[in-house]
């Protein structure tokens, strides 16, 4: 997951440096914030797609590889990710 601070920095939030001991104030729009929460929540999106795929994955190697189950689960798992582009 990307940090905070560089989503708020791409969400266009402007920010000062106080000193190092009072920390930062941030200066945001409205504009700035729906963005920031676009941002959130895709990378919520996109880490809760990974691990549904990732579960896919686990399951996959409980089979053969010449398991029709083991290929159906890495197809699964590869639909999951090609969510992502769409």
């Amino acid at each position: 997951m990307k940090p905070i601070q560089e989503m708020a920095r791409e969400a266009g939030f402007q920010w000062d440096l106080i000193d190092e001991g009072e920390g930062q104030i941030w200066y945001i729009t409205q504009a700035g914030l729906e963005a920031f929460a676009k941002l959130v929540r895709e990378e919520a999106i996109a880490n809760e797609r990974e691990a549904c795929a990732k579960v896919c994955d686990d399951r996959a190697f409980r089979f053969f590889s010449e398991s029709p189950f083991f290929v159906e689960m890495h197809g699964l798992a590869d639909a999951i990710r090609e969510r992502e582009q769409a």
